[in-house]
């Protein structure tokens, strides 16, 4: 009989610590994810036209191993448009995100929004404002985000 107590007390011992483990490893990717934790895997853009004019063909993408991430044909001014990619190819040695966008000239504009610090992330938020487009066509914009290995940017 005493034997049987003393098994519960240990098994119970061993689920509370594993229990408090588990917990503990759910509250910090929880804090350390912050405002991105409801994201899914994969790369996550969200894109909000906070100028006055419409910006078209806005394509975004990984160079070296080629991913191709999404593409917004048109976005009207107060408009936000989100794209999502379930699964991030290994990026390789060049591990840039960029948006690529045509001036007025028809002329490409090609910019790196985030240099990932790891080779194969898990998880990549971009949140992209787009503030200004001026005569030539060229983007201002503001970009935050998270990625898993480094955080917040």
């Amino acid at each position: 009989m005493k034997k049987k107590k003393i098994i519960y007390i240990v098994l119970g011992s061993l689920l509370s610590v594993l229990l408090f483990v588990w917990e503990s490893l759910y509250l910090y990717e929880r804090l350390f994810e912050g405002e991105y934790y409801h994201h899914k895997d994969g790369v996550t853009i969200e894109v909000t036209n906070s100028s006055d004019q419409t910006v078209k063909d806005l394509t975004y993408y990984f160079t070296v191993v080629p991913q191709d991430l999404g593409r917004i044909s048109s976005l009207a001014p107060g408009e936000s448009e989100i794209l999502y990619t379930p699964r991030i190819k290994e990026t390789g040695n060049d591990r840039s995100l960029y948006f690529e966008y045509p001036l007025n000239n028809s002329s490409l504009v090609e910019e790196s929004l985030l240099y990932l610090g790891s080779f194969n992330p898990k998880k990549v938020v971009i949140e992209l404002e787009i503030t200004d487009v001026d005569e030539k066509g060229s983007i201002s914009y503001y970009v935050k985000g998270y990625e898993d290995l480094f955080g917040p940017f």
